[in-house]
């Protein structure tokens, strides 16, 4: 059993993988790829409003690569809850994709959730 310290207090691995890309994303603030992997790291420490941060910067900075797109979807939809916002980038998307059903089963839920 976990008690409430360890589960509050991220690993000392993980905070120093978020410093590193960090100071990465300062060193190149327009690599999406580097935003990307900001934003799981800040989800992985509970940081969800940073994450969204790193993931929108991620997707703006190449707007029709799916991957950021998904993980910004995901990261609304999913670990925030923010549906109105979710159901813009769902909606973006199936733009990308209108062959993929689970978009807009996706987009479908957000507007339910409502």
């Amino acid at each position: 059993m976990i008690d409430n310290q360890q589960r509050s207090a991220p690993p000392n691995s993980l905070m120093a993988e978020l410093k590193r890309l960090q100071k990465l994303a300062k060193a190149n603030p327009k690599n999406a790829d580097v935003f990307l992997a900001l934003g799981m790291i800040y989800f992985r420490v509970n940081a969800e409003v940073q994450a969204i941060k790193a993931l929108k910067k991620a997707h703006s900075l190449a707007p029709k690569v799916e991957k950021y797109l998904g993980a910004l979807c995901e990261g609304l939809f999913i670990r925030t809850k923010d549906y109105r916002e979710a159901a813009l980038y769902f909606k973006k998307w199936s733009v990308i994709r209108p062959d993929l059903a689970i978009l807009h089963i996706n987009r479908a839920k957000c507007y339910i959730k409502l």
